[in-house]
C-alpha cells in the first residue's frame, strides 16, 4: 500500500519489480512442469511401442499412433484435432496410418483405456 495524498491504492503485483519476478519464476516453473509431461509422456510412447527393427519412419509413425490412441482414449480429444495437431492434412490419411499402426480405426480408441 501506498499513500496518493490520503488515498490508500494498492499497486497491481505485476508493476513492482518483485511481482515481475514472481510472475517469471511462476512461468519458468509451469513451462518445466509441462515439459517433464511432454518428456515422459513422449518416452512412455516410445517404449510401449517397442520398436525393434523397423525404419525410423516407421517408429515415428508408431510413436505417433501411440501418442494419438493416448490422447483420444484417456483425454477424450476429438478425432479432427489429433490428426491436425500430428500432421495430417485430412482425418482420412490420418484413420489409414491410425488403424494401419494400431489395428483398429480411432473412433474404437475413444475411452479405452491404454495400457501403462
Amino acid at each position: 500500500m501506498y499513500d496518493l495524498g490520503g488515498d490508500s491504492h494498492q499497486a497491481p503485483a505485476t508493476t513492482t519489480p518483485r511481482g515481475r519476478e514472481h510472475r517469471r519464476r511462476s512461468t519458468r516453473r509451469i513451462l518445466a512442469r509441462l515439459a517433464d509431461v511432454l518428456a515422459a509422456s513422449i518416452i512412455r510412447a516410445w517404449v510401449e511401442c517397442a520398436c525393434g527393427d523397423e525404419s525410423q519412419a516407421k517408429q515415428v509413425a508408431k510413436v505417433k499412433m501411440f501418442q494419438a490412441r493416448r490422447w483420444i482414449g484417456q483425454e477424450g480429444r476429438r478425432i479432427p484435432v489429433v490428426a491436425n495437431r500430428l500432421g495430417y492434412d485430412s482425418e482420412a490419411s490420418f484413420s489409414r496410418a491410425f488403424q494401419r499402426v494400431i489395428g483398429h480405426p480411432p473412433s474404437a480408441a475413444r475411452g479405452t483405456p491404454t495400457p501403462a
